[in-house]
Parts: structure tokens; C-alpha cells; sequence
């Protein structure tokens, strides 16, 4: 279930270190609220067509498990975006700290789920030992793809909600995430024609969990800093001032007051409220 659910994740995880990195945070958290909710979505279909029957027969304790562990992340990530939690260690916050955590803890709870006594098949394919080079060149060759098309992909989106006048949250909740859902629903329908349908909702559950868990992977990635932004606005004549308003948590505020101080003419004089 994680394989296949990491790697079917592998878009969200991309386009949201590039829509960071761009300095558009909002569009990737846009992104894999979105994403989960194309999840549910998909899953609602599945029971829909085949019949909630056959889709809740095949849970297992793996799968109520990971069921349980995709919904409570969730539930934690929202509460804290709602109290606006800012404590940090080094380039971590706790947020994200926490949700790696719980991710972490409850991958292992599940793993021990599963029984000891699992048959192996053995492998009879003469030409196995063969394709896993190409297996492997092959998975090369697709996240080659998804790291060339996932920031274009995010600098489109970005574009096409300023162009639209449309939140960047709200276009990453959207069209972004309905692109980077398309392996799920790919490998979904593959399973389900094939049957398996523990692998088909195990998959949707573990894409929706790990979804949450990027949090704490790009929670460290630095986008566009306070310094990048004053020296576009320094640069810019057009600019007649500069305000920052920002919450205390961390030196970025200070470094930004620092460098301000170190441009500072009789003509534009920087202010000191609360900074000495």
C-alpha cells in the first residue's frame, strides 16, 4: 500500500517543493488539501459503480488502520493552520515536525499489522532478473518527467490565478490538484479491473496520509525571503515605502530590519517600533 501510495504521491510532493520554492506556500497547501479530496472523491466513485459491498468486504486491519491514520492527520493539519501554531526548531516547525512524527509512528503500527505468516510466491518468470534494470530505468525516466513538468505545471497555476484574480490556494485546490491525482485514478481503475480492491482503497488512504506528511518535506524549503523581496523594492523607483507587518517566531523580521538599516539615507529613514 505505501509503495504504491508514495508513488502515486510523487506529483504532490514535487509541485509543492516547487510552489515553495517560487514563494507561493498557499498554492501547495491548496494543493494537497485538493488532492485528498480528489482521494474521496475517486473512492466515492469506486463504491458507487462496483458496489459498497464489494470495496468495504476487501478492508483489512491494514486498511482501517491507514484509514483511521489519513483522516486524524488531516484533522491535526487543519487545527493547527486554524490556531496559526509558529513554533519552530531550526528550519522546522512544530507543525511539521508533528505530522511527520504521527505519520512515521503510524507507518510502523501498520506495518506490524501485517502477518508474519504472508506466503511468498515464488518467482517462476525467467526473465524477472532481466527487467529490473528496465524497471528501474523506466521509474527513472518517470520522475525525471514529473521534476521537468511539476514546476511548470506550478508556475501555470500560479500565473493562471493571477490572471484570473482567483486565490492561490484555491486554484492549487482546484485544477492543481486534479492533475497531480491522475496517477491515483490511474492506478485505481488498474486495480480495480484487476480485482484488487484492498490495493485500489489501500492506495486512495495511503496517498491521502502521506498527502498531509509532505507537510514536514517541505516545511524546511526556504521560498522567497523577506531580503529577496526588500531588494526588489529598494530597486524599485517606483516604490515610495516600505511597510512589514509579521508575527514574531523567528529572525527573519530582525535580518530584514538589519539589512533596511544598512540602506537607510536621511532621505528614507527606517522605523524602530519595537525593534530597539
Amino acid at each position: 500500500m505505501f509503495v504504491v501510495a508514495i508513488g502515486t504521491s510523487l506529483p504532490e510532493v514535487i509541485t509543492s517543493i516547487a510552489a515553495v520554492w517560487l514563494g507561493s506556500p498557499e498554492l501547495a497547501l491548496g494543493n494537497l488539501f485538493g488532492a485528498n479530496m480528489a482521494n474521496m472523491f475517486l473512492l466515492a466513485l469506486v463504491i458507487l459503480i462496483f458496489g459498497g459491498a464489494n470495496v468495504i468486504r476487501n478492508h483489512d486491519n491494514q486498511a482501517l488502520t491507514l484509514a483511521a491514520l489519513a483522516f486524524f492527520l488531516g484533522v491535526l493539519a487543519l487545527i493547527m493552520s486554524l490556531d496559526k501554531v509558529s513554533f519552530a526548531f531550526g528550519v522546522f516547525s512544530l507543525s511539521g515536525l508533528l505530522l511527520g512524527c504521527v505519520y512515521l509512528i503510524g507507518v510502523t503500527l501498520i506495518y506490524n499489522l501485517i502477518p508474519d505468516n504472508t506466503p511468498e510466491e515464488p518467482n517462476t518468470s525467467k526473465s524477472g532478473h532481466n527487467s529490473r534494470p528496465r524497471l528501474g530505468l523506466s521509474l527513472l525516466l518517470c520522475i525525471a518527467t514529473i521534476g521537468i513538468t511539476a514546476p511548470l505545471l506550478t508556475i501555470s497555476a500560479e500565473s493562471l490565478a493571477l490572471a484570473t484574480g482567483l486565490s492561490k490556494s484555491f486554484m492549487g485546490l482546484l485544477a492543481l490538484s486534479l492533475v497531480t491525482t491522475l496517477p491515483e485514478g490511474v492506478v485505481t481503475v488498474a486495480a480495480i479491473r484487476r480485482g484488487a480492491y484492498g490495493l485500489a482503497t489501500g492506495n486512495l488512504y495511503g496517498s491521502c496520509a502521506f498527502n498531509i506528511a509532505i507537510i514536514s518535506i517541505i516545511d524546511p524549503v526556504n521560498g522567497t525571503s523577506f531580503i529577496e523581496c526588500l531588494e526588489m523594492f529598494l530597486d524599485d523607483k517606483e516604490t515610495e515605502g516600505i511597510i512589514m507587518i509579521g508575527e514574531i517566531g523567528g529572525s527573519a523580521e530582525a535580518v530584514s530590519y538589519t539589512h533596511l538599516r544598512a540602506h537607510e539615507t536621511e532621505a528614507d529613514l527606517v522605523c524602530r517600533l519595537l525593534l530597539e
